[in-house]
């Protein structure tokens, strides 16, 4: 199944200035609904579909075939998780 739902949290780290310890600062933790993004995107793909197949058919490619390991790699992005460490901030992104 491809993936329906994305969050992102981003936390940031502070210095304590008094004591010159590191302090959690404050974080932000977001989520986008991918169905959503899914929906936009289809009467798009629904229009562009006969050119697409015809490309694919000129360069020699089985077309059924390419949309469906297109499908594959969308749906393998499913349990992705992403973790970026930088001074000072954290970035966590997982696709759900």
């Amino acid at each position: 199944m491809i993936p329906m739902l994305m969050t992102i949290a981003v936390q940031r780290e502070t210095i304590d200035h008094d004591t010159g310890r590191l302090e959690d600062g404050r974080g932000l933790r977001r989520w986008l609904p991918l169905f959503l993004v899914w929906l936009l995107i289809a009467p798009f793909l629904l229009l562009l579909a006969p050119l697409i197949i015809l490309g694919l058919g000129m360069a020699r490619l089985n077309p059924f075939r390419a949309l469906a390991a297109i499908f594959g790699v969308l749906a393998g992005l499913s349990g992705t998780r992403v973790d970026v460490e930088a001074p000072g901030a954290f970035v966590n992104i997982q696709i759900l």
